[in-house]
């Protein structure tokens, strides 16, 4: 006696998106990468999700500028002594902070969009301007 065919799978499970990977994972590792996970989130995991590419512009435009930012203040206050270490310790524990918020709320919002505290303004028009330009 042979076994009958499968049936079709229950309606609960989600679909397998077409990058291979879903949105919870692949927002993880967008801003877990920082700016290079913003790379990979504009162009290669956004090809077929509006949200990860979204997701992608926004980590990109919130993570270069402040590297950049991080690297000119180090520049420019780097002859001054207390300066030196107090302004940067200071702004890296800023943004390890903000790093392991992204890493967070990318997780337990399964992928969808989520506020940045203080950035948030400044970041989202350029993130909606980059994400729909690519």
């Amino acid at each position: 006696m042979q076994n009958p065919p499968p049936g079709p799978p229950p309606d609960n499970v989600p679909a397998a998106p077409a990058a291979g990977i879903d949105r919870r994972t692949g927002a993880t590792l967008i801003y877990g990468l920082t700016w290079v996970g913003g790379l990979l989130g504009l162009f290669v995991f956004g090809k077929d999700d509006p949200e990860l590419k979204y997701h992608g512009a926004r980590a990109l435009v919130l993570w270069l500028p402040l590297f950049i930012l991080t690297y000119l203040i180090d520049l420019v206050l780097g002859f001054i002594p207390v300066v030196r270490v107090v302004v940067p310790l200071l702004f890296n524990v800023a943004l390890v902070v903000l790093w392991i918020y992204g890493i967070y709320k990318a997780w337990t919002t399964r992928g969808a969009r989520f506020p940045i505290p203080v950035l948030g303004p400044l970041v989202e028009p350029y993130a909606e301007r980059v994400a729909n330009s690519v």
